[in-house]
């Protein structure tokens, strides 16, 4: 394996011990003195848009005849 590829994979495999750390740490739950952590990430789903029934997004074109 030539240097170039060693130092590519040292760098991925850094980057993902990182983000392994960060989400065991949110996985713990909210730092000190972030009370308001709660209210912020049940406020983000709030905004969830759920389509009717009646708007069709999934229904196939009709087709023309002509």
């Amino acid at each position: 394996m030539s240097d170039l590829q060693k130092a590519w994979a040292k760098s991925k495999l850094s980057a993902l011990e990182s983000f392994e750390e960060m989400v065991e740490e949110e996985a713990e739950g909210p730092a000190h003195g972030d009370e308001d952590s709660g209210s912020a990430s049940s406020a983000s789903s709030a905004g969830t848009v759920v389509p009717s029934s009646g708007q069709g997004l999934f229904a196939r074109p009709k087709a023309r005849l002509g």
